[in-house]
């Protein structure tokens, strides 16, 4: 496994007319990095890859062979490797810890893999100590620690205060509208604009 997952490295960040080759390039180096520091060294090379995925999803560990039949795979979604490089690198280290636990810990218990419990016990405990703040659902929920902050900083990245979760906090911008049905019928839109009227009351929605 190592030694066709060291190939497939090798080819990435060597191919120079390969759009993703500087961007493989640096994840390597990064992941080597994060290796060293929070694991002890203990993870194999895994493959970095960078298909494009549904947009909710920063980046996947694949917990079984892809499909070349590879094993540990890190799939970084190309739609967000734009953003902060602070933040590729949070989720670059999410998906390594996502590797541990499927390698050395909880994934290899066969009653966690079959709940999709990746996000459990052990995972929040270990990104915490790396200075990430998860929740259940694997969403970052609070800034980065002064562990994860402080380590970035030794290699020339800067983590800064605005964009400093996963998914934003706060309340929707969508405008609710009732009808006078009991109990009354609700949606949400984007527009104060807008005008319906409720088929089974026959009264307009108004905003509340």
């Amino acid at each position: 496994m190592n030694n066709i997952n060291e190939a497939i490295k090798q080819h990435e960040i060597s191919e120079k007319d390969w759009d993703m080759q500087e961007d493989a390039f640096e994840l390597y180096r990064w992941m080597e990095r994060f290796n060293d520091k929070f694991f002890d060294g203990k993870l194999s090379t895994a493959v970095l890859s960078f298909e494009k995925t549904r947009c909710s999803t920063l980046g996947h560990y694949v917990t079984e062979r892809n499909a070349i039949g590879v094993q540990d795979n890190i799939n970084m979604n190309s739609v967000h490797l734009r953003r902060e490089k602070w933040q590729i690198l949070s989720t670059l280290l999410h998906e390594m810890v996502h590797q541990y636990q499927r390698r050395l810990g909880s994934f290899s218990d066969k009653e966690v893999v079959t709940s999709n419990n990746y996000h459990n016990k052990e995972f929040l405990t270990m990104t915490a100590s790396f200075g990430l703040i998860y929740n259940k659902k694997g969403q970052r929920i609070d800034k980065p620690q002064e562990v994860f902050v402080n380590f970035l900083k030794e290699h020339g990245v800067e983590v800064t205060e605005e964009k400093a979760y996963d998914k934003p906090i706060g309340k929707s911008k969508l405008k609710k509208f009732s009808c006078q049905c009991t109990p009354p019928i609700n949606v949400r839109v984007g527009n104060s604009e807008f005008s319906a009227k409720c088929n089974l009351c026959n009264k307009d929605f108004e905003e509340q």
